[in-house]
């Protein structure tokens, strides 16, 4: 059994056993992923480790778009993602902590805050909640994950405490947070062949991993499970209208990919698919014509595409981040590049990359290194 299939193979017996009575499993087991494929390197290289503070980010990114209301049923409400929220005693304390910051950055407004202007407009409120979300990982659900039938099998990572005496003291852990020499490990060691084998499948993994994930939901709240993962895990496309124009003005009024003037209709792509990689950075937001992006869809674009990114990154950085800090958007710039190796790095030669309607061309594994080393 190769090590992908091996990976994958524990993933799925993770995913249906134990006693996990939330949706957190599956949360961390997307953004242990996703970390992996973000953080590739230079040379194509996952991380052999992330932090628990790298995760309790990733986790909120995740959570956050879960913790707006939904009313498809007509009755408005925040999802439960855990049993006690289900029979209404209470959420899980992720997304209860998640929720209630949300309701402060977005205070008397009706609007819905992006997780940038919120943490922008909520520093400090924002800190105390990745310090609570990292607490709850490292209490519950990190030294738990990987239990099969009573037995800690550690198939996927390594950490150094347990949920038993072994578990840290909370003091010990606020102390590390706070930036003091603590002694708390925040280390989560992949075990050997696993970041790998995470960014090699992600295009598999990923999708079965929210499908088990909306089916959870979809369980506890008495749901149709084809309703919510647009809800729970897509994209509004509305939100991106507020860098629609800026986008435009960086592109010098042309299509990021066929250059020709842009008309009245204008959409914003991402260049790399948000059905690959869910990443709302700026740096990979692109304005162009609706014919451009319903060609290319959810294909990844040719080098020549790639090239003209990446270019456009290095020229054009003070103006997108300026766009960013207009508009309380996140740069994703260094995660974006790091998405990019990931899933480049990784295509076999002969797969076949998107260049205009209907053209296509072969993958050139050298050209694609050379344009995302650095």
């Amino acid at each position: 059994m190769t090590k992908g299939v091996e990976v994958a193979e524990r993933v799925v017996t993770l995913l249906s056993a134990g006693a996990f009575t939330a949706t957190y499993k599956q949360a961390v087991l997307i953004a242990m992923m996703d970390l992996c494929i973000s953080l590739t390197s230079g040379k194509g290289f996952p991380p052999t480790s992330i932090t628990t503070r790298q995760l309790a980010e990733r986790i909120i990114e995740l959570y956050w778009p879960q913790t707006r209301q939904w009313s498809e049923d007509g009755n408005a409400r925040v999802l439960a993602q855990n049993n006690a929220g289900r029979a209404g005693t209470g959420r899980a304390t992720i997304v209860r902590a998640i929720h209630e910051f949300r309701t402060v950055a977005e205070g008397t407004s009706s609007r819905a805050a992006t997780l940038p202007s919120a943490r922008a407009s909520c520093h400090s409120s924002y800190e105390a909640l990745v310090c609570e979300v990292e607490w709850t990982l490292i209490e519950m659900p990190l030294p738990k994950l990987q239990r099969v039938g009573g037995h800690d099998t550690n198939w996927l990572y390594r950490i150094n405490w347990a949920d038993s005496a072994a578990r840290p003291r909370r003091s010990l852990v606020r102390a590390y947070q706070r930036g003091k020499m603590a002694g708390f490990d925040n280390q989560i060691r992949f075990q050997p062949g696993v970041a790998e084998a995470f960014v090699q499948l992600a295009g598999i993994l990923r999708p079965f991993v929210l499908q088990h994930w909306a089916a959870k939901v979809a369980a506890l709240n008495s749901l149709e499970e084809a309703k919510l993962p647009a809800f729970l895990f897509g994209v509004d496309r509305r939100s991106l209208e507020p860098v629609r124009e800026p986008l435009i003005g960086v592109q010098a009024g042309g299509c990021f990919y066929c250059g020709r003037p842009l008309a009245r209709s204008v959409e914003v792509d991402h260049f790399i698919p948000w059905a690959r990689q869910p990443d709302n950075g700026i740096h990979n937001l692109v304005a162009a014509h609706p014919a451009c992006n319903n060609a290319k869809r959810d294909f990844l674009a040719a080098p020549g595409h790639v090239e003209r990114w990446r270019d456009r990154s290095r020229v054009h950085a003070l103006a997108l981040d300026q766009i960013a800090h207009d508009t309380q958007w996140e740069t994703g710039e260094r995660r974006i590049l790091g998405i990019a190796r990931g899933t480049y790095l990784r295509l076999p030669e002969d797969a076949r990359l998107w260049r205009a309607k209907g053209e296509f061309v072969v993958a050139n594994p050298q050209a694609l290194l050379d344009l995302l080393a650095a």
